[in-house]
């Protein structure tokens, strides 16, 4: 519902006070629906207000990012200039004219009072001084008549004046700033300070990519129409417009003499406008109007007057909030390279026979300053079983090596092989093992596969282990990349043999790039017998000195009172009342997403209040037990449904495509926002083929850039890592990785969070399901949901407002 609504006449009309005072219809002028909505569509204007309105939102948009228009001394001078030298130069013109933005500003609110408009350019300079919404490049060019006028007229008087946006407003200025820099007692009968206060929230109700779209501003022209002969058809009405109405409405009252001329041949007179009624409570005038309204547009037109896509959206979140001004300090952000094995196998021998079982174990040998720290003067890095890079022991396959302060050698150890090991070239239909094992594994490893479009590694694997086998000869063969024997280990005809050789990575920090770098190498060995073993390995070198590294660490859900602003954080107040039976209660768990080597940390407020449909996140620095203060959030994340976003038959989705939210998919929103306004809404929804039991797909759409991008989860192949620009997210382990560089971090988080919501609301649970149990079903095993830490963290075990739960109420009604 909007801000705006139509007063009345209040001498001659009588306001409803309660819903039992709905106005009823003129004698005569009740219709089918079907031709109600003819007549209504019949009315016709003097202007084009559907081509308009995309000229206003651009006035809008532009004015929104310098919002020391809205409120303060750069407003008062607005105010000044548009009395005092403004409306005097275009009250002498007969030509339409473009105003400089601040006073543009102040000229657009003051038109949105149009009884007072009227009034005070009649009195001021006996007549309606006209405007026209221009889009921006017809402006620019009225913008030069303007500004030659001006400098004639006024010579003293500079025609641009510099405007301070947000972030220059914050940083030169602030709360401090002196209000008394810019004094002005005006001489207009209405109140324009203050509409333009009110009038600065109006662009985030209307801001989404859906009103720019040619068809939904198409329908929201017609629903003009209704609104319009709704009023025409009804006495003493009070009537509230949603946000698609109103924003046609606007840009109908920024063309002064021919909106006077429209309204009172439509309606016999000027239909007034006033934004004063903003008190939104219930039983307030303003929202028993807008129920009122409702019922009378459904009784005229048979239709729901909640349009979606339309409706009141909230505060915005901008100057709210705390500012994201997170870094990570310079000296923290060189981390070691990341290694990874792609590829290995083993052959004994001039013939190169294949081993068909070893283990592979990595060490780093450290040197006499650190050898007291590890047993032996070495620490286990992981071991490896060949050659399908099974990892048994240590730490994952990927580790970390510093070239620059680790100057010591990893230590490849081969053991545990025996006679009975090896197998022939025939048996495995390649003439090595090593081929066999090269596609074996490439086949296996996407990632690997991603990095070699052109299969240009996988040729050079075979080529290597080919040539390997032919260049082979009676003497010891010595590493190709600094390798060395070791003539220490157990014979050959013991129950196990260990041998050892060195890999030199020293001076590869000058070679690796900050994406990735493939290396082939390959190892000898030689046992006490004379005995010739080759390893060859492959993989992956990571530069990542410049990501911040996330870890999950949840805590238990519990119940609190919900909290009516999420704008503030304060103190938990705990209940024992159960979510599901009282909507003040809500689920909630702070947890903490925590990068212990930069020194940062995040909690994570979640919070769900199933029977108000609410799913919330406050994201705010630090780690601190809150105390009496309130803290503001950096970042919050909330549902946002059907009255947000409109179906996807409202809009064209031509080359601006829309965010829309389509119920028959199940689809759900979330809205992420920080102290600049909406940064991001996420959409998604299980998705379902004929071979494939299914996946959450979502799109992804930035403000900042207005791109949608899909994007899916891709269970069945055992993915739950997704990469979106700067940020890396693992599901499955609740780990995050952002560049550290980035002026977004903590809005990152944010996503990786609003995602792990969704995967909890769209995942399909057992019909019988119950907190804390289990959520895979037959049809899911693929999923792992269970195991997932990102979706317990964000509620996977307690009642949330997910599809289940919606489906289970729908049934008891």
């Amino acid at each position: 519902m909007s801000v705006s609504v139509d007063l009345g006449d209040t001498k001659m009309e009588t306001e409803p006070v309660t819903e039992d005072d709905v106005p009823r219809f003129k004698e005569g002028r009740k219709r089918h629906p079907k031709e109600a909505a003819r007549e209504a569509t019949s009315i016709n204007f003097d202007v084009n207000l559907t081509e308009a309105a995309f000229g206003h939102l651009e006035l809008l948009e532009i004015v929104n990012e310098y919002p020391c228009l809205y409120c303060g001394p750069f407003k008062r001078r607005g105010i000044k200039r548009y009395e005092e030298f403004w409306l005097p130069l275009v009250a002498s013109q007969n030509d339409l004219l473009a105003a400089p933005l601040d006073i543009e500003w102040i000229w657009h609110c003051h038109m949105l009072a149009p009884k007072a408009y009227i009034a005070d350019c009649e009195r001021m300079f006996g007549k309606i001084i006209d405007h026209k919404v221009f889009r921006m490049d017809e402006r620019e060019m009225r913008m030069h008549k303007s500004q030659e006028l001006w400098e004639k007229r006024y010579p003293k008087e500079p025609f641009l004046v510099d405007i301070p946006d947000a972030d220059a407003y914050a940083e030169n200025y602030g709360p401090d700033i002196d209000q008394s820099l810019c004094t002005h007692s005006s001489r207009l009968g209405y109140n324009i300070e203050s509409a333009t206060c009110r009038q600065g929230k109006f662009f985030h109700n209307v801001s989404l990519p859906h009103y720019r779209d040619k068809k939904y501003m198409r329908l929201a022209f017609e629903r003009y129409q209704k609104f319009l002969y709704l009023k025409q058809c009804t006495e003493k009405t009070f009537l509230v417009p949603c946000y698609d109405i109103d924003l046609i409405w606007h840009t109908h009252q920024l063309h002064p003499i021919k909106y006077k001329e429209d309204t009172q041949r439509v309606l016999g007179k000027l239909l007034p406008h006033d934004d004063n009624t903003t008190d939104r409570s219930d039983g307030s005038k303003l929202s028993i109007s807008y129920k009122i309204t409702g019922k009378l547009w459904h009784e005229l037109y048979g239709e729901n007057y909640q349009y979606p896509g339309a409706m009141y959206r909230g505060e915005t979140s901008r100057g709210r909030y705390k500012q994201a001004s997170v870094s990570v300090p310079s000296e923290v952000q060189q981390k070691p390279v990341i290694v990874t094995f792609d590829f290995m196998a083993l052959e004994k021998g001039k013939d190169g026979t294949p081993v068909k079982q070893y283990q592979v174990d990595v060490f780093m040998d450290f040197k006499d300053d650190q050898k007291r720290a590890y047993d032996n003067g070495r620490k286990l890095l992981m071991s490896l079983q060949g050659p399908n890079l099974e990892c048994i022991a240590g730490e994952a396959r990927p580790f970390e090596y510093d070239p620059v302060t680790q100057h010591n050698p990893l230590v490849i150890r081969l053991a545990k092989f025996r006679k009975e090991d090896f197998e022939t070239a025939s048996e495995s239909g390649y003439s090595t093992r090593s081929e066999m094992a090269v596609m074996n594994t490439i086949a296996e490893k996407d990632e690997l596969i991603m990095n070699d479009p052109e299969g240009s590694i996988r040729s050079q694997m075979m080529a290597s282990a080919r040539s390997k086998k032919s260049d082979k000869s009676d003497e010891s063969i010595s590493g190709s990349s600094g390798f060395s024997s070791c003539d220490d280990f157990m014979s050959e005809k013991s129950q196990e043999s260990f041998l050892e050789a060195q890999l030199e990575l020293n001076g590869i920090g000058d070679w690796v790039s900050s994406t990735q770098k493939m290396f082939q190498e390959t190892i000898s060995y030689e046992d006490s017998s004379g005995g010739h073993y080759m390893l060859y390995l492959s993989g992956r070198i990571e530069d990542r000195s410049d990501l911040c590294h996330f870890v999950l660490v949840s805590e238990e859900f519990e119940t609190m009172i919900y909290p009516k602003d999420l704008s503030q954080i304060k103190i938990p107040e705990y209940t024992i009342y159960d979510p599901q039976e009282n909507c003040r209660v809500c689920y909630f768990a702070d947890q903490k997403m925590r990068d212990d080597k930069n020194g940062l940390s995040f909690t994570c407020r979640v919070m769900h209040s199933p029977l108000h449909t609410v799913s919330a996140v406050q994201i705010y620095h630090g780690e601190e037990i809150l105390q009496d203060e309130i803290v503001k959030p950096i970042v919050t994340i909330r549902l946002v449904d059907s009255q947000q976003l409109p179906l996807p038959s409202m809009v064209f989705n031509g080359a601006k495509p829309c965010l829309t939210l389509d119920p028959r998919y199940k689809e759900r929103g979330v809205l992420i926002q920080d102290n600049d306004g909406d940064w991001a809404i996420v959409v998604g929804s299980w998705f379902v083929t004929d071979d494939q039991p299914g996946t959450l797909r979502f799109k992804l759409y930035k403000c900042s850039s207005g791109i949608i991008k899909t994007l899916m989860l891709r269970y069945e192949e055992n993915q739950c890592k997704i990469t979106i620009e700067s940020c890396t997210i693992d599901f499955q382990n609740g780990r995050l990785e952002i560049d550290a560089k980035s002026d977004e971090l903590v809005q990152n988080i944010g996503l990786a969070f609003a995602i792990a919501i969704l995967h909890v609301l769209c995942v399909p649970r057992p019909d019988t399901w119950k907190p804390g149990e289990p959520v895979v079903t037959p049809k899911t095993k693929h999923v792992f949901t269970d195991s997932m830490l990102f979706a317990h963290g964000v509620g996977l075990d307690v009642v949330t407002p997910s599809n289940h739960f919606r489906e289970k109420r729908r049934q008891k009604k």
